[in-house]
């Protein structure tokens, strides 16, 4: 009963017809950079490490740059494809050697 009387006391808050203006003041201002669209890619984790060399890079030196989301997707995707391959051809070659062994 205690949790409804509070409940309906909060609601009756929101849902009062008295609205009030809220102006807000700025009390840090930090430097902050726009928002980067992967633009269906789906390479977010490329993106979200660039941000984060980018923000550290501002707060250490204080300067904007410009760092390429993709440059590090092509640098590591051939290596991610090489990886696989090598564990694929190992997989197959494994399960050639059962079938044979029957």
């Amino acid at each position: 009963m205690k949790k409804l009387t509070i409940g309906l006391f909060f609601g009756a808050g929101l849902f009062s017809s008295s609205t009030q203006n809220y102006e807000f003041q700025d009390v840090i201002d930090l430097n902050r950079l726009s928002v980067v669209s992967q633009n269906g890619t789906e390479t977010c984790w490329s993106i979200a490490i660039s941000s984060l060399k980018k923000s550290e890079i501002i707060r250490l030196t204080e300067k904007k740059i410009d760092l390429s989301e993709i440059y590090q997707v092509r640098t590591s995707y051939p290596l991610k494809v090489e990886n696989y391959i090598r564990r694929e051809r190992k997989a197959i070659s494994t399960a050639n050697k059962k079938k044979l062994a029957l």
